[in-house]
């Protein structure tokens, strides 16, 4: 962002990404002349003590319970806007036998894990929780915070289409040639985000936020048949 205010409008920042109840726990992204459009803005995580209670890091370097966090300690944590992306397709064939191969993936950008943060806490029950409340966050004793703890690297790859085909020489008086092929799209992603999915919304000023309401990309298959008369 090279220019945030004017004459007639003044800002010294903007902010975006405004997380669910319960906690009232804020927006997660602030943009500011001079800074990175998609930056989250947050505590910065420092453990937590015997009681499975949050400790944050504070602008002294200290560790302080969330309590006692104020606005000086918050700090720029990561960035949402992917800084690389790259393609790759392929068509690979052998007589009447072709296959088709697209790969595609971003790289470098972090992802907001708000499901963990709510639903990966024992605090949540009785309601509905995920695995990771007594597996990864077992030790977590206390209520959701957004931090850099929910932030995870968001990078991957996907297997975006394949398709494998067979053309059919027909040497006779009705078909001139036919075609056979299988289309799967989405066929499998490689990625260490442990979310759904982690091909987010990354345009924008509040991008890479994993909303609780986020539904995933689907797999689909497809047979098809073209016929030359």
């Amino acid at each position: 962002m090279t220019k945030l205010s004017s004459d007639i409008f003044q800002s010294n920042w903007l902010e975006f990404g405004g997380l669910p109840s319960p906690g009232n726990l804020g927006n997660a992204v602030r943009l500011e002349e001079g800074g990175e459009v998609g930056s989250f803005y947050g505590k910065r995580y420092a453990g937590l003590d015997e009681e499975g209670k949050w400790l944050f890091y504070k602008a002294d370097g200290s560790t302080a319970p969330a309590s006692e966090i104020n606005n000086d300690d918050l700090t720029y944590i990561g960035n949402g806007i992917p800084k690389y992306q790259a393609s790759l397709g392929n068509r690979f064939s052998y007589k009447g036998l072709d296959l088709t191969v697209f790969l595609r993936g971003k790289f470098k950008y972090d992802i907001l894990n708000t499901a963990d943060m709510f639903f990966g806490n024992q605090k949540w029950l009785p309601n509905n929780v995920l695995e990771s409340a007594f597996g990864k966050h077992a030790d977590l004793k206390d209520d959701p915070q957004y931090s850099d703890y929910y932030l995870e690297n968001g990078s991957f790859v996907k297997i975006d289409n394949v398709t494998l085909g067979y053309n059919f020489n027909m040497k006779n008086d009705y078909l001139r040639n036919m075609y056979v092929y299988l289309t799967v799209r989405n066929l499998a992603t490689f990625t260490k985000y442990s979310g759904i999915d982690p091909e987010l919304q990354d345009t924008g000023f509040n991008g890479a936020i994993d909303s609780r309401g986020f539904y995933p990309r689907t797999q689909s298959w497809s047979l098809g048949l073209n016929i030359g008369f």
